[in-house]
């Protein structure tokens, strides 16, 4: 159908496509096979190896259309699917790949990662419940209708990619497709799995590298070495399990649509009859007791351990009409085309928010003040850097609209260089000639106990809302420590 729409409308928008993931995502290791071949003078960049890539040029070859599928890779060495929620939470996808039709969560190597682990111990949580927990807000953030939304939910999908072998028992890599395998029934989105694909040849011959990480063991040492980055092998697999699985959704649905009903209260009714009219029906009834009521159109509450079968029903029916009520008060007009961020950067969130001289001239824009504060790229991470302690940056903001969160993505490390590292945030507003008022503080520490260096986000919910027509001014210091790291920054509503 969209085919044939591109026929009769050239312009026709594409079919924009998301896909999140960490360090397996930028191609971690990928390349290593063209150094074990010998394979010289021939120029692959990491994103060109990755299967997203791949996928872009795999799709434009089997539609015999390119442009008809748009592929934004969205990828951050050292981030899990937590972080992924604050993305689409804050809006903070490019430009271009805003209101995705589909989305793709690849995080699962990173979700099983030893960074979840740790986190899941700081937080007196199994792993289990903490991959179950990052999953399902993920879900709603994505599959939850917001207020003034004129575009339509996208297709979400989830990506399961990991073999290993941040746990040894085979059964505990597999917590997380458990998991998701519970989600994606409650909610209804689909899944695909590389990890099923190959598990047979992997787990036949654990010293194979097509399929899984190179590093398990290394040369003739019979102890397996922790390794979670795949090669070439898989990022080539990959590609095609993702294929097959986005074009048998594809042909599925076709075949299925004259089965699809009417979203009605009153109807059940198919909305193609051919096959009732191909095959008779005798002593058809449509007044059986006990017909279903259709069910509310927001996502199911929360699934939890408590969620109970006897309040399900009531549970659902009250948090729907909670909604419709809230949403009558709203003026959508006011809203209408605004970005959720009247500013937003995010390292690693494309090729443009890595580039030095855009991401230096965005916050120039903004900034009424900077001491000691650097761009940095170390360890393949850009982000900003203090040089000594009481180094401060200050933006200041004539606002376009409402904000309510101040949201700060920064790195956390370890070692004697991150000891004692802590940022001191202040945010104040300003009213017309009237004086400034602090409408948020929170201090947000560099390093952990952990020996990782991991992404996180700290959301500062200001106390009052910064309301639109007034100014709002950040600012953020070196309180202590000798260095930090900030690889984001969202102003939203």
């Amino acid at each position: 159908e969209y085919l044939q729409d591109v026929q009769n409308k050239p312009f026709q928008p594409p079919v924009k496509m998301v896909i999140l993931g960490g360090s397996v995502l930028v191609g971690r290791n990928c390349r290593k096979l063209m150094k074990d071949l010998d394979i010289q003078g021939m120029l692959l960049p990491n994103r060109a190896c990755t299967w997203a890539f791949r996928l872009q040029i795999f799709m434009d070859q089997i539609l015999q259309q390119p442009g008809v599928m748009e592929i934004t890779k969205i990828s951050m060495g050292g981030t899990n699917t937590a972080v992924g929620a604050q993305i689409f939470e804050y809006d903070l996808l490019p430009e271009a790949a805003r209101n995705p039709d589909i989305v793709l969560n690849a995080y699962s190597t990173n979700d099983m990662h030893v960074l979840t682990i740790l986190q899941a111990k700081s937080g007196n949580q199994t792993l289990r419940d903490r991959v179950f927990e990052i999953t399902q807000e993920f879900v709603r953030v994505v599959l939850d209708k917001r207020p003034c939304q004129t575009h339509h939910q996208p297709l979400l999908l989830h990506m399961d990619d990991y073999l290993g072998n941040e746990q040894r028992q085979v059964w505990a890599t597999t917590e997380l497709s458990q998991g998701v395998s519970v989600l994606a029934h409650y909610y209804g989105f689909a899944t695909m799995s590389y990890a099923n694909v190959v598990r047979h040849w992997v787990y036949g011959d654990t010293r194979e590298t097509w399929f899984s990480p190179e590093g398990w063991y290394d040369g003739t040492k019979t102890e397996m070495k922790r390794e979670i980055h795949p090669g070439m092998g898989m990022h080539i697999t990959a590609t095609w399990v993702v294929a097959y699985n986005l074009l048998n959704l594809v042909t599925t649905f076709c075949s299925l649509e004259p089965w699809l009903a009417e979203q009605s209260q009153d109807s059940m009714d198919y909305s193609k009859s051919w096959l009732a009219d191909t095959i008779p029906l005798t002593g058809y009834k449509s007044d059986v007791p006990g017909k279903p009521k259709i069910p509310p159109q927001i996502l199911p509450p929360l699934l939890t351990q408590e969620l109970s079968l006897e309040t399900i029903s009531s549970d659902w029916q009250v948090a729907d009409e909670l909604q419709r009520s809230s949403l009558e008060s709203i003026n959508c007009s006011k809203q209408a085309g605004l970005p959720r961020c009247i500013f937003s950067w995010v390292s690693g969130m494309s090729q443009q928010h890595d580039n030095k001289t855009w991401v230096e001239e965005y916050f120039g824009a903004n900034q009424i003040e900077n001491k000691g504060w650097k761009i940095v790229d170390d360890g393949g991470k850009l982000g900003f850097s203090p040089l000594a302690v009481g180094d401060e940056v200050a933006l200041e903001f004539m606002l376009s609209q409402d904000i309510q969160t101040v949201t700060f993505f920064t790195l956390k490390s370890y070692g004697p260089k991150w000891e004692h590292s802590k940022l001191l945030v202040t945010i104040e507003g300003r009213s017309g000639n009237g004086d400034w008022e602090e409408v948020g503080r929170d201090e947000i520490l560099g390093v952990h106990n952990k020996e990782t260096s991991e992404v996180y986000t700290r959301a500062i919910k200001l106390a009052d809302e910064a309301k639109e027509g007034t100014l709002l001014r950040i600012r953020y210091k070196l309180e202590s420590g000798a260095t930090f790291k900030v690889m984001g920054l969202a102003v939203c509503s």
